[in-house]
């Protein structure tokens, strides 16, 4: 490409002012189709998507009004959200006040209250979150035991307390959450991806369908027995003229089993029992180890040789 070229195409900086009118028509187009259903729950993710999108170009304003509308409809935490950071730079007092003006449309309203105290815990005001959260802590959802838990850890490092408050959101009722067919997300979906159906995504609470007297399997109850009535009494067969004579029955009936005959004692003699130690009388003294006895060896039998110079001297004698 020439230089002449360069010259003649469009700067870069002229992108910007394209893209912000672009994200300025698909707003509007977004707010025309918010205004059309506002009664809708989905309205509420398009309207925070429509007032993140005219933040971003710019129309401040127009993504507020966008915003307010729908929640005085139908509040949402998706809405006080991108209502809090609407603009890039503000500081988190600033997020606090815009969403206390927000809160202050619909006064009483829990996520109202749930969103002041969010916006007050990253603010560090304290005081204001536990207002907040003070007519909802009698009968607290899990998040509203979650977010005292984080007002005790960071207002006075009470980690017994936070522990508590944790606990209590374990088994604390669920709040109202994104569901379809048993399914729940963090946002809405177009589509469910249990069972594939067009605007399945409902904001309710992921256990107010179910049934509990529906879950429990009932036991098969036994038919009633009516005992006012007596039961009817066979007649009994005519016996034969000529029939033998029966026996007459025993009154009392022989008992099945005899009764153990109780057993005698037998006379058991007393066995000494030897003393655990056998005293000793006297005790011996100890000799010692015994000596060892030395037998001297015999001597052999000495054999007397006859002396050869005897006999030489006895042949010289006179």
């Amino acid at each position: 490409m020439t230089r002449a070229a360069l010259r003649n195409s469009p700067a870069s900086p002229s992108r910007e002012p394209a893209s912000a009118a672009a994200g300025t028509k698909v707003g509007a187009s977004l707010a025309a189709s918010i205004a059309s259903s506002r009664a809708r729950a989905r309205s509420c993710s398009a309207a925070a998507l429509a007032g993140r999108m005219l933040g971003e170009a710019g129309e401040f304003r127009k993504a507020a009004r966008v915003i307010e509308a729908a929640w005085r409809e139908h509040p949402h935490p998706d809405l006080a959200e991108a209502y809090a950071h609407l603009r890039p730079g503000d500081s988190a007092r600033e997020r606090l006040a815009r969403v206390q003006s927000l809160s202050a449309k619909t006064p009483g309203n829990v996520e109202a209250g749930l969103a002041v105290a969010r916006a007050a815990l990253d603010a560090q005001e304290f005081a204001v979150a536990r207002q907040a959260l003070a007519p909802l802590v009698t009968a607290p959802t899990q998040r509203v035991a979650a977010l005292m838990a984080a007002l005790e850890d960071m207002e006075h490092g009470d980690e017994g307390r936070a522990r508590e408050w944790m606990a209590r959101a374990l088994h604390a009722r669920r709040d109202p959450a994104w569901t379809a067919d048993g399914f729940v997300s963090d946002r809405w979906l177009p589509v469910s991806p249990v069972s594939g159906r067009l605007d399945a995504f409902a904001w309710k609470d992921p256990l107010a369908g179910l049934d509990s007297s529906d879950a429990m399997i009932e036991a098969d109850k036994a038919p009633a027995i009516d005992w006012s009535s007596e039961p009817p009494i066979e007649d009994k067969p005519a016996e034969p003229a000529d029939a033998p004579p029966r026996r007459e029955e025993t009154s009392q009936a022989e008992p099945s089993h005899q009764e153990p005959r109780p057993r005698r004692a037998r006379s058991l003699t007393p066995v000494p029992v030897p003393p655990a130690v056998i005293p000793l009388v006297h005790a011996p003294d100890d000799p010692g180890p015994e000596p060892e006895l030395h037998i001297e060896p015999e001597p052999e039998p000495t054999v007397e040789l006859p002396d050869s110079w005897s006999r030489i001297r006895q042949m010289f004698k006179p």
